[in-house]
Formats: structure tokens, sequence, C-alpha cells
């Protein structure tokens, strides 16, 4: 998500040469943030990843880690009004 904060609009086979991995786990990961955050993609001449323009920085101190962090409990939680808060903050962080 750094890269793509940082970019805006980036291919798969650059994020991969960056973070020394494959191109296979980029594609990956992409696949699981996009349940997350506003990520687009496109095949082709001027394709690549990237952040929906709807998307804002977070300038509130929560990492996009933090938020990814806040989404995975929800599912855990058992009260159904500490669930709806979390999903209003999550909402309000992206």
């Amino acid at each position: 998500m750094k890269i793509l904060i940082a970019k805006r609009q980036v291919t798969i086979c650059e994020i991969a040469q960056e973070l020394c991995v494959s191109d296979r786990t980029i594609s990956s990961d992409i696949a699981t943030l996009t349940a997350i955050f506003p990520i687009e993609t496109a095949r082709g001449n001027g394709g690549g990843v990237r952040l929906s323009d709807s998307y804002k920085v977070n300038r509130n101190g929560f990492t996009p880690e933090d938020i990814v962090t806040i989404s995975e409990i929800v599912p855990l939680v058992k009260n159904k009004e500490q669930e709806r808060v979390l999903r209003k903050i999550i909402e309000l962080l992206m």
C-alpha cells in the first residue's frame, strides 16, 4: 500500500522488483487488498495497479496496515454494537 499511496499507479512488475518478490506474490496480495481498499487493475498499455481517485490518504495516524488489522477483528467480535462501531470506524478511515 505504501508504494501505491506514493506513486498512485504502478505495474505489478515494478512492485515485485521493489519488494524483491515474484509477480505472482504481488498479484495475490493485490487480490487480497482489493477486498479492503479501492484498488483498480488494468491490463495492457497504460495498465497496472492504481488506487481509485476516491481513496484519500489517511491523515489521522492510522496506517493501511492498521485498517487491515481492524477489519480482521470485526468477524471475531461477538457484540453487535461493537461490530457496528468497528465497521463505522473502518468506513471513516477509508
